[in-house]
């Protein structure tokens, strides 16, 4: 069994360099582009407020994934062990878990200042604490992160419950009762917290009156089967994880996942939205997703990424997963879908711009030791600084790279990378998934959305279920676009199939076969929620899609009111 110390396990002669040499380096290191005196660091320092680290757990267990959330900006694991057991297993039977732990990592430049909000184990201790900031200080207080200090959880059986029965409305359940909807007013957060049905629209959160939570600000459709909601930030102390100066963020975390007889079975979802409570600009954001995946057995994994799916996959470097832990033959392989990234100024959504791997030990191609290292990482560099090179081990080439071994998904159509064309020796991965760079307003609200994914096939080794997962990614994509992300504004979207495109896949000009006359117009969006192409239909349906890249594309009709028809999923070949 994986234990935690043991991913740093370092021989004890060396630990006291390493230490001393760490702190040489996190308080001498002279940014080029952001020098400041002692002083004026321990005053940016001193911006934090006494609160204590995070201690809440929940666990997200509707489908055939058992996994562990925490509300520390961590989760997948219970501050020791992995906590991502997928399949679920009944009591006394040896769990096999697919992913360590993950957070969300943002950086940038704030007055020439780096500024870096991360967590990865809380070895050192904690750069989010729980609670929501005042809006108008970007400041709490402990008591508040004491309040905050929890994960509210409901059951969609629970809601309906509740909803469908007004004797109920007296007396409803704790979270449903504690939900926190609304802000203290008195301590200057936000009006409004996490999203909830307003049954008589007047303002408030009364379950008495038959108001409960949802999924989308007042809104009764899209309630998950099982839903999580949280808040955090980066202000409530010092940051002892990554060392770096705080920001001022507030994130709102939404954990769900859905019980259905398809691949949305296997996979769980997280909504985070994050908003910059400070009065700075941060330039030069860059939002990410750090992985630690732990595929049955830790020490024998391998990394990828699909670039047109957005999607960072771990699979086993060899047929067979070793071990009490291990998958056994024919392992599964696991990924993580970037189903939605920040914006830019102009409204513009951000997709998947930067993926990179490091590994578990101290080099330049290891885990992350002060603030610049974090930042590197951000930025899809090496944890020294180096540009990272398409080919090979990803260093001292000549050709850049934003995406480390993409297969054979790169833009360029360079030649197929992976770790198995490289020659690495399997091992203890992680990877980090980025998007940016953007300029970060003071009062803006972003979010990132992502889905595990996993699928196992009975035949083919390693990467036999390379295609099953690529299509659980494509579903689970689909899925969100059509039922979360496209439909925040119309939580009635239909995902009838009455109207065919054909070809599918098409290459310069496809039709609508069955098209109904009110069918007006049809947007194209890619995984990521860019729209692409928007065409108004002639009457003879016809389609000119030359212009669009080969890739996987989310598309709506809509009909001359404006109101969306259909949703589904279109590929160009």
């Amino acid at each position: 069994m994986k234990i935690f110390t043991a991913k740093y396990f370092i021989n004890p002669s060396h630990f006291i360099f390493l230490f001393c040499f760490s702190l040489f380096l996190i308080f001498k290191f002279d940014f080029a582009f952001a020098q400041k005196t002692a002083s004026q660091n321990e005053k940016l320092f001193a911006k934090g407020s006494t609160c204590n680290g995070a201690t809440a757990q929940r666990e997200l267990n509707i489908n055939n994934v058992r996994t562990r959330i925490l509300n520390g900006g961590d989760m997948w694991w219970d501050l020791s062990n992995a906590k991502y057991e997928i399949p679920k297993v009944q009591s006394g039977q040896i769990p096999k878990n697919s992913l360590f732990s993950g957070a969300i990592w943002i950086g940038g430049i704030s007055n020439g200042n780096l500024k870096i909000a991360a967590q990865t184990y809380r070895q050192n201790g904690n750069d989010y604490f729980p609670g929501a900031l005042n809006i108008t200080t970007a400041t709490i207080i402990p008591s508040e992160c004491l309040k905050y200090d929890n994960i509210w959880g409901v059951y969609l059986t629970e809601v309906d419950n509740f909803r469908n029965n007004s004797s109920n409305w007296p007396n409803p359940i704790n979270d449903i009762a504690t939900w926190p909807a609304m802000g203290d007013q008195t301590q200057g957060e936000a009006v409004y917290l996490a999203p909830f049905f307003d049954k008589n629209s007047d303002g408030f959160y009364r379950p008495s009156e038959g108001d409960y939570p949802s999924f989308n600000q007042n809104s009764s459709k899209n309630i998950p089967d099982q839903m999580m909601w949280y808040i955090y930030n980066d202000k409530g102390n010092i940051h002892s994880e990554s060392t770096g100066l705080p920001i001022g963020i507030e994130i709102q975390t939404q954990a769900f996942a859905y019980a259905t007889n398809d691949e949305i079975n296997n996979t769980t979802f997280y909504r985070n939205k994050i908003i910059n409570r400070s009065t700075d600009r941060i330039d030069s954001c860059i939002f990410g997703q750090f992985v630690d995946p732990d595929l049955g057995y830790y020490g024998d994994d391998y990394i990828e990424c699909d670039i047109q799916r957005n999607l960072g996959i771990c699979y086993n470097g060899d047929d067979t997963d070793e071990g009490v832990t291990g998958y056994g033959i024919n392992p599964p392989s696991v990924g993580v879908n970037f189903l939605e990234g920040p914006k830019r100024s102009d409204g513009t959504i951000i997709g998947l711009s930067k993926f990179v791997y490091y590994n578990n030990d101290w080099s330049i191609q290891g885990n992350p030791q002060n603030p610049i290292d974090y930042w590197n990482y951000l930025n899809g560099r090496w944890k020294d600084g180096k540009t990272i090179t398409y080919g090979g081990t990803g260093r001292n080439g000549t050709d850049t790279a934003s995406f480390m071994y993409p297969g054979t998904s790169d833009p360029a159509g360079r030649a197929n990378w992976t770790e198995v064309t490289a020659g690495n020796p399997p091992g203890d991965r992680r990877f980090m998934m980025s998007s940016g760079p953007f300029s970060l307003l003071p009062g803006a609200v972003n979010n990132i959305t992502i889905a595990v994914v996993w699928a196992r096939a009975s035949s083919g080794g390693s990467k036999g279920s390379f295609n099953l997962l690529k299509l659980a990614s494509d579903k689970a994509s689909l899925f969100f676009k059509s039922n979360i992300f496209l439909s925040s504004n119309n939580p009635s979207i239909p995902l009838n199939k009455n109207i065919t495109l054909f070809p599918n896949p098409g290459n310069e000009q496809i039709h609508l076969l069955n098209a109904t006359s009110d069918a007006d117009e049809i947007i194209f969006y890619n995984l990521a929620g860019q729209k692409y192409l928007n065409v108004k239909l002639n009457e003879l349906k016809n389609i000119d899609i030359s212009s669009l890249k080969n890739g996987t594309y989310i598309y709506q009709i809509l009909n001359r009111s404006k109101e969306v028809i259909q949703t589904d999923k279109w590929f160009k070949n």
